[in-house]
């Protein structure tokens, strides 16, 4: 695992921390066969603190976050300290030639935050906010290491390809 802090503006303390390992994973096939095959599971956290920063024009990242939580319903504020966000993508995948696969979840403050029924639809907000935040870590602080822009751009990616398959497969 590895952890490094950054900041600037209206987020700060910026931790990101990585941890993969390679299991394998017995699985029913879709056509009826138990399988087994080698598989990823991979854990990315960016943990951050929000503020509003009144010199920034951009730099509502607290509201912003409120309001994503306000509109989406899920309201997971962490109670021990409400400026604070732990972004938590967990990807486990199936190298499988035949029938590859892959489970991607996320959680804000320990909350799963699902997109995987038309009702989940709520939850879109959170999605929108976390696009958002890690884009804008990307652009503002050129001086992450390429680990640290690896993480914040792996759960960029996560986030859109989560979005994007359920606008596209599930919301109709």
């Amino acid at each position: 695992m590895n952890i490094s802090k950054i900041s600037f503006g209206g987020i700060h303390n910026i931790e990101t921390a990585y941890k993969k390992k390679d299991v394998s994973i017995s699985y029913l096939a879709p056509d009826g066969q138990r399988r087994e095959a080698p598989g990823e599971d991979s854990e990315i956290h960016l943990n951050c603190i929000l503020s509003d920063d009144e010199f920034d024009k951009d730099g509502k990242d607290l509201r912003d976050f409120y309001g994503a939580m306000h509109k989406s319903g899920n309201f997971c504020n962490n109670p021990a300290n409400p400026y604070a966000v732990n972004l938590v993508a967990h990807h486990y995948s199936i190298r499988d030639a035949k029938y590859p696969s892959y489970s991607l979840t996320f959680n804000i403050n320990g909350y799963d935050v699902p997109l995987k029924t038309p009702s989940d639809r709520n939850m879109l907000p959170l999605y929108t906010f976390m696009a958002q935040l890690t884009k804008r870590i990307i652009k503002q602080n050129p001086d992450l290491t390429p680990s640290e822009k690896d993480c914040v751009q792996a759960i960029n990616d996560f986030v859109q390809t989560q979005a994007e398959h359920f606008i596209e497969n599930i919301m109709v």
